[in-house]
């Protein structure tokens, strides 16, 4: 497989199917995979706690905001929910701005979960103080992003937009999850030959 095909193929995913469990291997191999990726000036400011458990996981799952642009979907449904959960947190006493260290982190890995074909999730959008608190985090630590594994239970497919110009993903019936992107000449400013 070409590293665009892993690109491509590692869309974010919504609903999983519960009945197959990431390990605790496959999680643990995840983050020492992203242990070792750049970060300003080699801080290694981030810091990363991982789920498994059906229990945490619910509560976990309570503090996320699903999908906001699909309006009428509360979140996945028992049986498609994810299994596995890894919180990416900060040590604000070693850095304070990681947002470009959090952004490799978080994609190298939804790639990385991609490779072993694993389906993942990003989340911004959560009630992090309530989960801060029911984790037990110190207070130099900030959750910064959750991301939810599981394996995939719906296909998800690349798009070119439309003639709105939105970009807003979206579901038909078949639940088939479609993600609208701008085309290269759209995002290609100039190029010097």
């Amino acid at each position: 497989m070409s590293f665009k095909q892993l690109v491509i193929d590692a869309r974010t995913c919504r609903r999983f199917d519960e009945s197959k469990q990431v390990s605790e291997s496959q999680i643990v191999d995840l983050i020492d995979t992203v242990r070792v990726v750049s970060c300003t000036g080699n801080k290694q400011s981030l810091r990363y706690s991982f789920s498994i458990s059906p229990a945490q996981n619910a509560v976990i799952f309570s503090s996320l905001k699903w999908a906001m642009m699909l309006k009428d979907w509360a979140g996945p449904k028992q049986g498609e929910r994810p299994t596995a959960y890894i919180i990416i947190a900060n040590d604000e006493n070693i850095l304070k701005n990681p947002q470009i260290d959090l952004g490799i982190a978080a994609q190298t890995l939804q790639l990385a979960a991609s490779s072993l074909g694993l389906a993942s999730c990003m989340f911004s959008s959560m009630n992090a103080k309530a989960l801060h608190k029911e984790l037990g985090f110190a207070d130099n630590i900030e959750i910064m992003l959750t991301m939810a594994f599981g394996y995939p239970l719906e296909k998800r497919k690349i798009t070119e937009l439309g003639k709105d110009g939105s970009t807003a993903y979206w579901r038909d019936e078949a639940l088939v999850h479609y993600v609208p992107k701008r085309n290269l000449n759209d995002i290609l400013l100039k190029s010097f030959k």
